[in-house]
């Protein structure tokens, strides 16, 4: 395909082709999400929504392994998304509610199951640890580190890599029955060969209002270089962006929501609101997969069977690109670059190749830090007016005996009067970084001397 020059995202290019690369021969099973595993680079793993169970796809090989719990009718039923952590840990989101593939009556009682993804971790039919990977004749399964149960037909699930929780297992998911944002903190899981829930703690936030698609995930993620929660809500037709550490406790939701993982008195389970939160695009047709690189907001459209890519900072689309798949779903970005998506009904994962990459200039980077005066750097002389936006840093490089001075208004900027300038940085402090963090006109001066007014 081809893409015009005037608007270049980067994994697009000016010129692309997609490889279908791999297929139920390898294991497809109407696959809904994939993901990258952290520490091993060149593998793929493909959630598989009608055998509940996930491929693992060497990409460099070209081989695969599909793996699933012992017993996946509850733990991996129906999944429809999965999030790894840096550490080799991962959690999978189930579109079920607890039938046990349709065997029993649901009872909602389902939710994230979370694994690790050691092979010294899996185990045999019989349940042992240890199960011999290298030999042909012997399936190899899963073991569950944890499980909660209060999200039924489950639509995405992301990891969140903060730092303020002592184990790292927090992750936030799509809650399909209940139609909201939830946030699941397994805390110290109980670990193989358990079914203790009663160290956890789960937040429902009802204010963040998301409607579920049928056979649609609505994925989510945080922005890997800022505290941001991206949500695909998928009936809905938007994505929606949040402060992952706003809000606070309202009240307890154990009577309202009466289906939790236990009543222990260490169980928490809280509804949460007043967070700060944003409609970063809408209008969208089935909004489902996402990824982020370069800048850049990738979100592939069921609806359409388009890849669409949305500057970070402006939440202006950018450039699309028009797949043929006839259901479009999960996507990620590898560490090249290069766009991977799935296609649930025709059992495929494709990769989408750059041939010609955006011309010099073309791409508006607006993550990147805007050096005032060029590569001149903060000096005596007027400027042109700068243009930036909120999320950028103006950058100031500037010489000993200079400074760096915020004026009031415009008339102090014309007048050169510092009367109530703030002096933001002096010669110790270049190159000096100022973060913009809301819309406006800013006036700067240096105030050595006579340079003002030079």
């Amino acid at each position: 395909g081809d893409a015009s020059s005037a608007s270049c995202a980067p994994a697009f290019g000016l010129q692309n082709a997609v490889i279908v690369e791999f297929t139920n021969d390898e294991g497809l099973d109407n696959p809904r999400d994939l993901q990258f595993h952290p520490l091993n680079p060149n593998e793929l793993w493909v959630a598989n929504n009608d055998t509940d169970s996930i491929t693992i796809i060497d990409t460099v090989a070209g081989t695969a392994v599909t793996r699933r719990d012992r017993a996946p009718y509850h733990y991996m039923e129906r999944i429809s998304s999965l999030a790894f952590d840096s550490r080799g840990y991962f959690a999978t989101c189930q579109e079920s509610e607890n039938s046990y593939n349709d065997m029993m009556i649901p009872n909602w009682f389902m939710g994230p199951t979370l694994f690790h993804s050691d092979p010294e971790d899996l185990i045999d039919q019989l349940g042992e640890s240890g199960c011999d990977t290298s030999d042909p004749d012997r399936t190899c399964f899963f073991t569950h580190w944890d499980m909660l149960h209060e999200s039924p037909l489950c639509m995405g699930i992301t990891h969140d890599p903060e730092t303020e929780t002592p184990f790292g297992n927090v992750y936030w998911a799509f809650d399909g029955l209940n139609s909201s944002l939830i946030r699941y903190d397994f805390q110290e899981p109980h670990g193989p060969g358990s079914l203790d829930h009663s160290i956890a703690a789960i937040r429902r936030y009802p204010e963040i209002e998301l409607t579920r698609v049928p056979g649609i995930p609505g994925h989510l993620m945080v922005d890997p270089t800022e505290r941001v929660l991206y949500i695909a809500d998928t009936g809905g037709g938007r994505i929606l962006r949040m402060d992952p550490d706003s809000g606070h406790f309202i009240r307890t939701a154990k009577r309202e929501f009466p289906i939790y993982s236990s009543t222990a008195e260490t169980f928490e389970y809280s509804i949460y609101g007043c967070t700060d939160w944003e409609v970063f695009v809408d209008g969208l047709d089935n909004p489902s997969g996402m990824s982020i690189s370069d800048g850049f907001i990738y979100v592939s459209e069921h609806g359409t069977g388009k890849i669409l890519a949305f500057d970070r900072l402006t939440a202006e689309q950018v450039d699309e690109y028009q797949t043929d798949a006839e259901s479009l779903l999960g996507l990620e970005v590898d560490a090249d670059g290069n766009i991977w998506f799935v296609d649930g009904l025709r059992n495929e994962v494709s990769k989408l190749v750059v041939e010609q990459t955006c011309e010099p200039g073309s791409v508006a980077d607006h993550s990147v830090d805007l050096a005032v005066g060029g590569d001149d750097g903060w000096r005596v002389q007027d400027y042109e007016e700068v243009v930036a936006y909120t999320g950028q840093r103006l950058r100031f490089d500037f010489e000993a005996f200079h400074d760096v001075n915020l004026l009031p208004d415009r008339a102090a900027y014309d007048e050169c009067d510092f009367t109530y300038a703030v002096r933001l940085a002096d010669a110790a402090d270049s190159p000096f970084l100022l973060p913009l963090d809301t819309a406006g006109t800013l006036f700067f001066a240096d105030s050595t001397g006579m340079h003002c007014q030079a």
